[in-house]
């Protein structure tokens, strides 16, 4: 491996009630636009201020920038790994619960829509690609496990 270094990205699956909070990527995104996802995004330099609960840090950060929410009882339920392009990414999943703010793109060359949806509606969406299926998927078990 040598000196193989990774992009550490940060999603988080927020849920309302039995619900989701699905962004859509904008159409000016280069990686995967128009896409239905999870808010979220990479570390950067100011939250290496919090380096002891960076990921944490990060999710909330990048949800807030996102999608104008915030969120509490955030925990990791999943990790992965994929390329973009060329560049290896782990990707780290949190459950969020909703906490406040009233749901928005914030930013439209970012998030061009977002969408309050079941996991069983994001799912069979033809926007959905697999990988955020299988998240939503785990997110449903966890979201389901955690409010019994």
């Amino acid at each position: 491996m040598g000196d193989k270094r990774y992009v550490i990205n940060v999603q988080g699956a927020i849920y309302k009630g039995n619900q989701f909070l699905i962004a859509r990527r904008s159409e000016h995104e280069d990686y995967m636009p128009n896409i239905l996802t999870l808010p979220g995004g990479t570390i950067e330099p100011e939250d290496e201020v919090n380096a002891q609960d960076v990921l944490l840090a990060t999710v909330k950060r990048e949800i807030m920038e996102e999608v104008n929410v915030e969120v509490t009882d955030e925990r990791v339920i999943a990790s992965s790994y994929f390329l973009a392009g060329d560049e290896p990414v782990l990707n780290v999943l949190f459950l969020c619960r909703y906490a406040g703010g009233e749901a928005k793109a914030v930013d439209p060359l970012e998030v061009s829509a977002v969408q309050w949806m079941t996991a069983e509606e994001a799912i069979a969406h033809p926007d959905c690609k697999e990988w955020t299926r299988i998240k939503l998927e785990k997110a449903e078990v966890a979201r389901v496990v955690s409010s019994q």
